[in-house]
This record gives structure tokens, C-alpha cells and sequence, in this order.
């Protein structure tokens, strides 16, 4: 008889679904539920924590719509802070929830959110 153990620390990459942003934006309903990994722009301000797609011809930047609400900080320093915004590209990995009737993120006004995620510098 062969008794095996194996002992470590839980992988969360495993299982994980490597998407495009546009992909997430564009149809959230066929990816809600599932454990994602991709690349966007993080914009984060007084009230604001979101990834998305593109941003807005600004200065500082804003997010372009659509935009999936994140609670969580990104780690590293490839992000510029300045007027109260912090913003640059980042690696998201996390759970997709989509509700089309909004009720998710800051004041329930958002469809998509990334709950359970981790926020890295590309």
C-alpha cells in the first residue's frame, strides 16, 4: 500500500480563465461567475475603484464605459498618482459578477464587478 500527502499553499490561478478586457465588457453575462485573469486600465479615486478597457482623453484620466467596479489596491509601482487620481495598467484576477440590473459596486450603479481580486502591476 502507497499512502500519499502532499502538503502547500492553495493555488488560486488554478481554474483560472485568461480573457481579454473587451471580452469581459462586451458580454459579462457568459463569463459571471467564473474566475478571470486579465489586463485593463485601473482607475481609482475619492469614491471609485474600477477597471476598464480604455481610458478618456483627460487629464488626470477618467474611466471609458463601461466599467467593472474592483475593491482591491493595486500592488506595485506602475501607477501615476496626481489630482486625487491614481491610475495605470494593471493585471486583474478575480471572480466576474454580473447582474444587468446594476445593484453591484459603490452605490449598487454598476453590472460588472471583480469580487475576491488581486490587482498586480503587468
Amino acid at each position: 500500500m502507497v499512502l500519499a500527502v502532499a502538503c502547500g499553499t492553495e493555488d488560486a490561478s488554478v481554474g483560472t480563465r485568461e480573457v481579454e478586457v473587451e471580452d469581459v465588457v462586451e458580454d459579462p453575462a457568459s463569463l459571471d461567475g467564473e474566475r478571470l485573469r486579465f489586463s485593463a486600465f485601473y482607475v481609482g479615486s475619492f469614491e471609485q475603484s474600477v477597471l476598464t478597457a480604455a481610458l478618456a482623453e483627460s487629464y488626470p484620466p477618467q474611466a471609458a464605459q463601461p466599467s467593472i467596479w474592483v475593491e482591491a489596491q493595486p500592488e506595485g509601482d506602475c501607477l501615476i498618482s496626481d489630482a486625487g487620481v491614481t491610475w495605470g495598467e494593471v493585471v486583474a484576477e478575480g471572480i466576474l459578477r454580473h447582474d444587468e440590473e446594476g445593484g453591484l459596486g459603490h452605490l449598487g450603479v454598476f453590472t460588472m464587478q471583480l469580487v475576491d481580486a488581486r490587482l498586480a502591476c503587468p
